[in-house]
């Protein structure tokens, strides 16, 4: 296979190449999904764009409430960050489990949520926290939700001449938590066969559920999702085991990831409850100060 290679100097000089080139054109940065990106498009790769060294997509900031993760951020910056860490483990348990240090060192933000795939650890942490993509092209940024942007499996709604710039969600605040729990065929450095980050949002005083968000690598089908039963069966309640346990139930109703050579539909629904079941429990104790 022969093709072109191409260094920008910064951001907008991308942006000019990617608008001329249309089509044909693979960003290279971390490079962990580099070669199932070439057996996919192979027959239509022109040119091999390295934005690796463009050190402006890479950061971690709170401003206005609001964390903003730049699209070059690798998976293992997550451990350094004591602005997102304290509240939302769900992002330092990511980046303990991807695969181990040298491709966590490697995969990028952007790179993860642009494979579209159960197999992105990331993905199913923003969607609990509802994250909203920044795509930017030389015309225009837009906005979109992260469950908008996830059309289907390897498919995500990025655009001639976007880029993914940005990726943002809610600041952390007292009574707000998030947690990621995965199970795999290995003990470690494993792609998980069942992936689950859930956010909650309570109230410390009486420990209602303000807002609830459960996310699985793949709650229908092979897609990321949401499990909005689950979510409702919390809003509103006190979390306490018997919530817990009629949240978990609803399960049943809205998880149907296929059975394939890694586990049955079967084992991922028990695996999945179980996985929940952890994090809403610790949710509880963190609730009633433990």
């Amino acid at each position: 296979m022969r093709f072109d290679a191409y260094l920008p100097r910064n951001e907008r000089q991308l942006l000019l190449f990617i608008a001329k080139r249309k089509s044909g054109v693979m960003l290279f940065a971390g490079g962990t999904d580099v070669v199932r990106a070439m057996q996919r498009d192979g027959m239509k790769l022109q040119c091999v764009v390295d934005i690796s060294h463009l050190e402006k997509l890479r950061h971690i900031v709170v401003r206005d409430d609001i964390v903003r993760v730049g699209a070059l951020t690798r998976i293992s910056d997550f451990k350094n960050q004591n602005a997102v860490e304290n509240n939302y483990k769900a992002l330092r348990e990511v980046a303990d489990s991807f695969g181990g240090p040298s491709v966590a060192n490697m995969a990028t933000v952007g790179g993860n949520i642009c494979a579209a795939s159960s197999s992105a650890d990331l993905l199913p942490v923003l969607l609990a926290l509802d994250a909203s993509v920044i795509l930017r092209s030389l015309w225009r940024e837009r906005t979109a939700k992260i469950q908008d942007f996830l059309l289907k499996e390897g498919k995500p709604d990025l655009r001639a001449g976007e880029i993914v710039a940005e990726v943002q969600f809610e600041a952390p605040k007292t009574g707000m938590f998030s947690e990621f729990r995965k199970i795999g065929r290995r003990r470690s450095l494993f792609m998980a066969t069942v992936s689950v980050s859930a956010f909650i949002d309570l109230d410390l005083e009486t420990t209602k559920v303000k807002r609830a968000r459960v996310a699985f690598n793949a709650l229908r089908d092979r897609m990321p999702g949401r499990a909005e039963l689950v979510e409702s069966a919390l809003v509103e309640k006190k979390l306490e085991r018997k919530v817990i346990e009629k949240a978990i139930s609803k399960l049943s109703k809205e998880f149907s990831a296929p059975s394939d050579c890694n586990a049955s539909a079967e084992y991922k629904l028990e695996a999945a409850k179980v996985l929940l079941e952890e994090q809403l429990n610790h949710f509880m104790e963190q609730a009633r100060g433990g």
